[in-house]
């Protein structure tokens, strides 16, 4: 049996259906074969820099350490786009492609046709399902996976093992969303409005009684929690900076420096309390601890790696994308999220010995991006980064609107923010302006506006990305081969999903934030990501050659036994060279 992309959600619907045709074709190949690892496991870990398991080797003795002692280290891995966010980096991850082939360009993307703004996995017409049982919500509040174009490995091994168990655990939506796909005996993340975790009605009508039972005593957990770091000696030597410093942004009420303490709520009936506890949870490295927590029961409660076919444990740790947002990546409480983890996969992995057996489970971690320092981090070390004022923003929005009103007789501005300039279509279509034409016009009047210190360093019309996406001659006053990052922002370019103008920041420019850091761009502090391997059939080792996130999935296919059938952007890192 062949399947396409066309074909391939009808057939992991069928597969799961008993009795359907699809279904017994597939269980007659249902045995891994013999020596197949019994469980896999991928690791997210929301922007995490590479050169953090560098400069915290010798402390890391958990599970980060074990991956980098025991198992084979990609130093040099870098994401192949310029979308450098969460969405697009966990459906990399999961799926083996690029953003341009499975579809999720941007944590928010641009629905050209329809001409709004959609959430990457916004799942019109799905509920909430929590502890609380199924909530509605309004459409756009949905989740859902439906935005994906291409299989995940979890539809992979679905597909050719129907019985096999899939479960995705995350601190964020589209963290458990982007690596699952469509299948999952339980997807779930961490609910910010109420405590525990939750799931979307894409995945089922209730959680699973482990997940239940586990949001019962989440509040015992956290309420009250004392947020106190694990280690404070030595870590100046290695690289982590001082506790409190310019740029960093206050945690809730509780300021700059350990210890904190979270709220401690006292009627566990009032749901504002317990919503003011789940954001603060959500905000620390407690989040970390709870996805951990729930993977550690998961892996007993639904019997995980106990038979001969393959199951898969994704889990995404969010807790140095949140802390690191208002910190900055060398902060005292980063390092104290990356400890923590170390420790907690520590355990999971020495509880994955004792119960799948040692040499019998595999695990690859990766990261969804990177992030830039805080600019006065930079500073201090002679790097020109620096804070852009969103006022910055309006020299270009300005320009564009001045250009295209001399023009046009109107600015046919829709919307403008770092990222891009969408026009209005249906205003264009009026006037009879040809679209083609404005995009350049815009484009000519944004790269007239940059001088010196500009937050601008380039821009491409939405003609340009679609003719270089498609190999194809460039329009007429094409810019585009001028730029070196261009082929970065084709990787991220889908038609269906983008904007009429896209910006590139400058280097090192951090734009609309007053304290903290971000990412987002196509530079290497936000690409560079570590690519790590553990387990059955993985060498021990270093290696320097050029790999991404992207690599993952075709490295762990031949290693579980799956067929390639459906399209992959990356390659087997472990294939002969």
């Amino acid at each position: 049996m062949r399947f396409d992309l066309c074909t391939w959600p009808a057939v992991v619907a069928l597969a799961a259906a008993p009795g359907s045709a699809a279904s017994i074709a597939l269980q007659q190949g249902s045995s891994a074969p013999p020596g197949t690892p019994r469980l896999a496991v991928v690791i997210a870990v929301d922007q995490l820099r590479p050169d953090q398991l560098v400069r915290l080797g010798p402390i890391l003795t958990g599970g980060l350490g074990r991956m980098r002692r025991e198992g084979l280290d990609f130093r040099a891995a870098t994401l192949d786009y310029a979308a450098t966010e969460t969405g697009p980096g966990h459906a990399t991850l999961g799926t083996g492609c690029l953003p341009r082939t499975h579809g999720i360009v941007g944590n928010d993307m641009w629905l050209t046709a329809e001409q709004r703004s959609a959430y990457c996995f916004e799942g019109r017409g799905e509920s909430r399902v929590t502890s609380l049982g199924r909530l509605e919500v309004a459409p756009a509040s949905g989740r859902g996976p439906g935005n994906l174009r291409v299989p995940t490995l979890a539809e992979r091994l679905r597909a050719q093992h129907p019985t096999a168990k899939v479960i995705a655990i995350s601190g964020k939506d589209r963290g458990a969303i982007g690596l699952a796909g469509r299948v999952g005996d339980a997807v779930l993340w961490w609910d910010r409005a109420d405590g525990g975790f939750e799931t979307t009605t894409a995945y089922g009508r209730e959680l699973p009684p482990w997940a239940s039972a586990w949001n019962g005593g989440w509040v015992d957990l956290c309420s009250g929690w004392d947020w106190i770091a694990l280690r404070t000696a030595g870590l100046t030597e290695l690289g982590t900076a001082d506790d409190e410093r310019d740029g960093e942004a206050n945690f809730g009420p509780f300021g700059k420096s350990f210890p904190y303490k979270l709220y401690e709520v006292q009627d566990r009936a009032d749901r504002g309390e317990l919503g003011r506890l789940a954001a603060l949870v959500y905000g620390s490295a407690l989040v970390d601890e709870c996805v951990a927590r729930l993977a550690r029961v998961a892996v007993v409660e639904a019997a995980l790696g106990a038979d001969e076919v393959t199951d898969l444990l994704l889990l995404s740790f969010s807790a140095a994308d949140t802390v690191g947002h208002p910190n900055g990546p060398f902060s005292r409480e980063v390092t104290d999220v990356l400890l923590r983890l170390d420790r907690e996969l520590g355990l999971l992995f020495e509880l994955l010995d004792e119960r799948v057996g040692e040499g019998r489970w595999v695990a690859t971690l990766s990261a969804d991006h990177g992030a830039l320092p805080l600019p006065e981090y930079e500073r201090a070390g002679f790097v020109g980064a620096r804070r852009v004022l969103t006022e910055e923003l309006r020299v270009t929005r300005d320009a564009c609107r001045a250009a295209m009103t001399e023009r046009y007789g109107e600015h046919l501005e829709k919307s403008f923010n770092q990222e891009g300039l969408v026009l209005d279509h249906a205003r264009a279509a009026a006037l009879g302006v040809d679209l083609v034409e404005a995009r350049r016009v815009a484009r000519d009047a944004a790269l007239g506006s940059i001088g010196a210190g500009s937050w601008l360093g380039w821009a491409y019309t939405f003609d340009e990305l679609v003719a270089a996406a498609a190999e194809a001659p460039q329009p007429e006053g094409s810019r585009f081969e001028a730029d070196p990052w261009a082929p970065l922002f084709v990787a991220s370019f889908d038609a269906e999903r983008s904007v009429d103008v896209v910006w590139r920041g400058a280097p090192w420019a951090l734009v609309g934030r007053g304290t903290g850091t971000s990412h987002g761009s196509c530079y290497p502090y936000d690409r560079q990501v570590p690519l790590l391997f553990l387990g059955a059939g993985i060498p021990h080792g270093l290696r320097s050659d050029r790999a991404g996130a992207h690599d993952a999935v075709p490295t762990l296919l031949p290693i579980l036994g799956l067929v390639s059938t459906a399209p992959l952007d990356g390659r087997d890192l472990l294939a002969p060279r």
